[in-house]
């Protein structure tokens, strides 16, 4: 028989999950945004670390495409963390928690791309 505490946690996390949206998807229309605020990073693509746990839990974003400019990147990750913060999510390095890599959904044509934005 399941712990019925631990099953309504569940359920609750699933629910919320349902409220902000699938880390993949936000990913997917972060990443758009972030595509066509910096059009000259044609190969801009991001990832997430998500901590385990509630579905709104991220411990760090990475981005790849934007070569050897620290800075750059630094700035692409603020831009990405802070759409994701107002999309619902909490983007914090929480130490000795375990995390899992989270890919986006990535548009599959332009018309997917501009319903995105």
């Amino acid at each position: 028989m399941p712990d019925l505490a631990k099953l309504h946690c569940m359920e609750q996390e699933e629910r919320h999950a349902l409220h902000i949206g699938y880390p993949p998807d936000r990913l997917g229309w972060s990443q758009s945004a972030l595509r066509a605020a910096n059009r000259d990073l044609p190969h801009l693509r991001i990832y997430a670390q998500a901590h385990v746990g509630p579905p709104n839990r991220i411990a760090f974003v990475v981005v790849h495409g934007v070569d050897e400019d620290r800075d750059r990147r630094r700035r692409v990750r603020a831009e990405a963390s802070d759409l994701l913060e107002r999309l619902g999510y909490a983007v914090e390095l929480e130490p000795e928690r375990d995390v899992y890599e989270v890919a986006p959904r990535r548009p599959v044509s332009a018309h997917d791309e501009l319903q995105m934005l």
